[in-house]
């Protein structure tokens, strides 16, 4: 049994497994309805049906019945396992009037995170249940403290704290606690001392050997912590893994990210020369590992590797966008999933917020290449959502409450030109194009049939209704906090600023606007003024 089941060529035979043991099943008169339910849980446990099925054979008929009904009772007990709920509750102290939310990625490529909102019962109870066949990275936000959760299929974590000095109170109980608790401790005592702000803040005062000895230190005391951890609680292996690659990667990128940091902080033209020997790191044969992708600092480690090669290899960024650079640097810098992922990701942000025109044509490139096809329907499945928001399109209706409580909705401002700008008052960006928008409504005042329309997703209202009034920000001022629901997600809002102007007939005339500080935007208004239908 042992060499069948190592045996590639079996193993590798799903169909040829998946046939005959449904062949048996149909022998046995199992009713349809049921061993279609049983394929299922057949083609996904199909190496412990090889051995069973060989098993049928050697013991023969007489033994036949007894391994259908110990395999059928085996994958009905996998299956109840991943069908078992996973439960994040808690109850936190002096929570009143306190946001709780439940964050999580459900797509990095398109930088797509749901968020949950946890609201507690009379009680003063939340609760949460979630399906997972897998671990899941996310963040619990109380109020304006956020801190990582790991969740595996089935565990069922309960959170306690005060919300006054969460991070001093919080614990966790039940399974998944130990991770939990880790993580937080890890937050408190690592990331407050020796974390990635830390050592980058030393680095513009660092000799290039001086900062590797430094990441090196700081990476030990890292894994030291985690070992201690260890000791005394049990960590699943999915987990262990998880932490070990944050430390591991996150050194790696600090050294990547080390000439740019240390020539702004220093006012240099020019990054520092660093000999090869600083950049031994990199050749590892484990660096690259497909398996880490659902690692974020594994995949932010992989954009600092392509950004590293573009450096060293003294390409221009300047005729085409650094969406588009980094794509053509990966496809030779990489290899495998780790190539697929980031080339996807690049067309996936040009699709989000590019030249529509250069996004097509890195879209097509994509889809053609040959990038495995699970990248291939993700990136799809980004394009068909921008393409329903690309000009000549309806533009997505809302009805919103205004900053000064007023109800209104896009169709009140149906035969005039709506020119709409995503913010937060805590996105620089955004607070830098401010004075030029000012500016352009100010030039435009004659113009009584162009209205401005500004949304913001600050979480913290009072920041958002004071920078309002401070900056002196003149429009309809709307809030939605979070770009993940709400008018941003109607308008597929994933980076700010975003902007768009939508014309008379209540159509997108344009979803990627000059920006106001280019000069260009007035002209792009005045054209869809003059545009009556």
């Amino acid at each position: 049994m042992i060499l069948i089941a190592s045996n590639p060529y079996l193993m590798d035979a799903r169909n040829l497994t998946l046939f005959a043991w449904l062949r048996f099943c149909a022998n046995l008169h199992i009713p349809h309805c049921q061993w279609c339910f049983l394929k299922g849980l057949i083609v996904k446990n199909y190496e412990l049906c090889c051995l069973i099925f060989t098993c049928m054979h050697i013991f023969g008929p007489g033994m036949r019945i007894v391994c259908f009904l110990l395999v059928s009772f085996a994958l009905m007990s996998c299956a109840q396992r991943d069908n078992e709920q996973t439960l994040l509750s808690g109850m936190f102290e002096n929570s009143d009037e306190t946001t709780i939310e439940f964050t999580y990625f459900r797509e990095y490529l398109n930088n797509d995170r749901v968020v949950i909102g946890l609201e507690p019962g009379d009680d003063n109870v939340f609760s949460l249940s979630i399906h997972l066949d897998k671990p899941l990275s996310g963040w619990l936000r109380v109020g304006r403290t956020e801190t990582p959760v790991y969740l595996e299929p089935g565990n069922k974590l309960t959170a306690k704290g005060d919300v006054r000095n969460l991070m001093e109170t919080l614990n966790y109980s039940g399974a998944g606690s130990d991770h939990n608790n880790f993580l937080v401790a890890y937050q408190n005592i690592i990331g407050a001392t020796v974390g990635g702000n830390y050592v980058s803040s030393l680095a513009g005062s660092l000799e290039p050997d001086q900062f590797v000895t430094l990441t090196d230190s700081v990476a030990d005391i890292q894994m030291q912590f985690v070992e201690n951890w260890q000791q005394e609680k049990s960590f699943s292996p999915e987990f262990n893994v998880a932490v070990k690659t944050r430390i591991l990667y996150e050194r790696y990128t600090l050294l990547l990210k080390y000439p740019a940091i240390y020539q702004h902080a220093n006012q240099l033209e020019v990054p520092p020369e660093l000999t090869e020997s600083y950049y031994t790191f990199l050749q590892d044969d484990k660096l690259f590992d497909d398996s880490r992708l659902e690692n974020l600092t594994y995949t932010g480690f992989l954009l600092a590797y392509v950004d590293h090669v573009q450096r060293m290899e003294g390409q221009s960024k300047d005729d085409h966008s650094l969406n588009q650079q980094i794509y053509w640097t990966a496809q030779e810098a990489l290899e495998g999933r780790s190539r697929d992922f980031v080339q996807a990701l690049m067309v996936g942000r040009e699709l989000s917020y590019g030249i529509m025109d250069e996004a097509q044509g890195l879209f097509e490139q994509y889809i053609s290449g040959t990038a495995s096809n699970d990248y291939k329907d993700r990136v799809i499945a980004i394009y068909e959502k921008m393409e329903q928001l690309t000009k000549g399109n309806p533009a997505p209706q809302f009805t919103m409450t205004d900053i000064h409580g007023k109800d209104i909705s896009l169709s009140d401002f149906h035969g005039k030109v709506v020119m709409m700008d995503f913010w937060a008052s805590w996105c620089g960006p955004c607070m830098r194009e401010m004075p030029h928008m000012k500016a352009i409504k100010q030039e435009m005042a004659g113009h009584q049939d162009l209205v401005f329309v500004y949304v913001s997703i600050d979480t913290d209202v009072d920041a958002w209704k004071n920078t309002v009034e401070r900056v002196e920000i003149e429009g309809i001022h709307f809030n939605t906090p979070g770009r993940e629901r709400g008018v941003p997600a109607l308008y597929n809002v994933k980076w700010i600023p975003t902007f768009y102007v939508i014309g008379r007939d209540g159509k997108i005339f344009d979803n990627r606007p000059p920006m106001p500080s280019s000069g260009q935007l007035q002209d792009l208004l005045l054209d869809a003024l003059g545009t009556d239908s």
